[in-house]
């Protein structure tokens, strides 16, 4: 295997686990109605509850409205 070969199949594994990562998440916010499992929760807001999250590439925004 030489070196061309190699970086295409590096790049291909590292976009496939981008695209999964993505997707559990998505899975999981909008289907499901939880917190997702790849990213990290970055700050919450006093306004009932809302929740922001940072993924790689991405970012989710939890919120729950008052009243």
């Amino acid at each position: 295997m030489n070196d061309g070969t190699r970086k295409i199949y590096i790049s291909i594994i590292v976009i496939c686990i981008l695209i999964i990562t993505f997707t559990v998440d998505y899975i999981l916010v909008i289907q499901k109605h939880q917190k997702p499992f790849f990213a990290i929760e970055i700050s919450g807001y006093n306004d009932g509850g809302s929740i922001e999250y940072l993924g790689l590439f991405y970012k989710i925004i939890i919120y729950k409205k008052m009243g």
